[in-house]
C-alpha cells in the first residue's frame, strides 16, 4: 500500500467516522429534547393527579364534619364543612381543564348553598327538612367523586400513552441511526479489502463483529492490536461498540425508570388498577388492588389474568369483553367474590379503558375498580326509601 493510498484511505475513514459521530450526536440531542418535553408533561400530569387526590380528601373531610354536625348540632362542624368546600374551590380555580374545572366549581358552589340551607333548617328545629337536604348533599358528593375519578382515569391513560409514544420514538430513532452508521462502516471495510488484500483477515474480523452487532450482540470485539490503518479502524469499532452498548443500557434504564414512575402513580390511587396486555398477561397492578384481592406482586405481575384465581371471573370477563368488543366500560356495578379460603361478596364499581398502538390495535386494557362501601349502600337504600315515601 503506497503512502498516498494510505492517506486516501485514512481520509475516507476520518470523514465517515465524523459523519457517524455527527449523526449520533444529533440523535442524542433529539432524544434528549423529546425526553425533556415528556418529563415536563409528566410532571404536570403527576401534579394534577396529586391535586385530584387532595380533592378526594377534602370531600371526605367535609362529609365527616357534616355527619358530626347532624349528630351533635355543633356549629363548629358546620364551619369545618364550609372551610373544606372553600378550600376545594381554591384548588381547582386555576385548572387548565376548563370543562372539569367548571363542572367541579358548579358542584362545589351548589354544595355550599345546600349546606347553608341544611344548617339553617337544623338550627330552626326543622330536622326532617335538614335530613332531606343531607341526602341531596350525599348525592352531590357522589357526583363529584365520579367526576374526580373520571378525570384521574383520563390523566392516567394520557400519561401511559405518552410514555409508550416516547419509548417508541426513542427506540426507532436510535435503531435507524445506528443501523445507518454500521452500514457506512461496512461499506468502508469492503473498500479497504479491495485496495489491500493483505488486510483481508482484519477486515473479516471486523465484519464478523459488525454482523453480530446488527444481530443484537454488542459484546463482541475485534481484538485487533495497533498497526496499520485497518487495525486502527478495528480499535475504533471496538470503542464505538462500547459506546453503543452503554447507550443501549441507558435506554433500558430509562424505560425501567418510566415504568417505575407509572407504578408509583398507580400506587397513589385509592382505586384498584390492573393493566392487561394484548396477550392477556397482567402488565401492572397497583397496591390497592393487591390488598383488595390478597395477592402479592410476584403472584400477579406477568401472569395470565385467566390463571389468577383470586381475581373474580366477572372482572376477567370484562377485560376480555373490552378487548373483543373494542368498547370501554364506564361505571358498571358488579358483585364479585373476594378471597379463596373464605370468600366474601362485595360490590364494586368497574371502569375499563383501552390503550391503542399506532396501527389502531389495542395494546393494553386498563381496569379500575372501587368498592361500594356499606355506608354508600345504606345511603342508596335511604334515598330509595325516601323516594317511595314521597310517592
Amino acid at each position: 500500500m503506497s503512502l498516498s493510498l494510505r492517506r486516501y484511505v485514512q481520509l475516507n475513514l476520518i470523514v465517515i467516522l465524523s459523519v457517524v459521530l455527527f449523526v449520533a450526536t444529533e440523535a442524542y440531542l433529539y432524544i434528549k429534547r423529546v425526553n425533556e418535553e415528556y418529563r415536563t408533561a409528566s410532571q404536570a400530569e403527576l401534579s394534577t393527579l396529586q391535586t385530584l387526590q387532595s380533592l378526594q380528601r377534602l370531600l371526605w373531610r367535609a362529609e365527616k364534619a357534616e355527619r358530626n354536625f347532624l349528630i351533635t348540632r355543633k356549629r363548629e362542624y358546620a364551619e369545618q364543612t364550609q372551610e373544606s368546600i372553600v378550600e376545594f374551590e381554591k384548588r381547582i380555580t386555576d385548572w387548565e381543564d376548563s370543562q372539569t374545572r367548571d363542572e367541579l366549581l358548579k358542584s362545589a358552589r351548589q354544595y355550599n348553598q345546600l349546606l347553608v340551607t341544611m344548617v339553617g333548617n337544623i338550627d330552626r328545629g326543622r330536622t326532617t327538612q335538614g335530613r332531606q337536604i343531607s341526602l341531596q348533599l350525599s348525592e352531590l358528593r357522589e357526583e363529584i367523586r365520579k367526576t374526580i375519578a373520571a378525570a384521574s382515569e383520563s390523566r392516567m391513560i394520557d400519561l401511559l400513552s405518552r410514555i409508550q409514544a416516547s419509548q417508541g420514538m426513542a427506540a426507532k430513532t436510535v435503531r435507524t441511526i445506528w443501523v445507518g452508521s454500521l452500514l457506512v462502516l461496512i461499506a468502508t471495510l469492503f473498500f479497504s479489502v479491495v485496495l489491500a488484500r493483505k488486510v483481508a483477515r482484519p477486515v473479516q474480523q471486523i465484519s464478523d463483529v459488525l454482523q453480530k452487532a446488527l444481530d443484537g450482540d454488542l459484546s463482541q470485539r475485534t481484538g485487533l492490536k495497533p498497526g496499520d490503518e485497518i487495525r486502527e479502524l478495528g480499535q475504533s469499532l471496538d470503542r464505538l461498540l462500547v459506546q453503543m452498548k452503554t447507550f443501549d443500557q441507558l435506554k433500558v434504564q430509562k424505560i425501567t425508570e418510566e415504568k417505575e414512575k407509572l407504578e408509583a402513580l398507580l400506587d397513589i390511587l385509592p382505586e384498584g388498577v390492573i393493566i392487561v396486555d394484548s396477550e392477556g398477561r397482567i402488565n401492572l397492578i397497583n397496591n390497592s388492588c393487591l390488598r383488595f384481592f390478597g395477592l402479592s406482586m410476584d403472584s400477579a405481575v406477568e401472569k395470565p389474568l385467566s390463571e389468577v384465581a383470586a381475581i373474580d371471573k366477572q372482572l376477567r370477563d370484562l377485560v376480555t369483553e373490552t378487548f373483543t368488543g373494542r368498547k370501554k366500560i364506564a361505571g358498571k356495578e358488579v358483585k364479585i367474590s373476594v378471597g379463596l379460603e373464605r370468600p366474601t361478596q362485595k360490590t364494586v364499581l368497574v371502569n375499563t379503558a383501552m390503550v391503542h398502538r399506532s396501527d389502531g390495535e389495542i395494546s393494553y386494557v386498563v381496569l379500575s375498580l372501587k368498592e361500594i362501601t356499606k355506608e354508600e349502600k345504606v345511603g342508596l337504600k335511604r334515598k330509595i326509601k325516601d323516594a317511595l315515601g314521597k310517592k
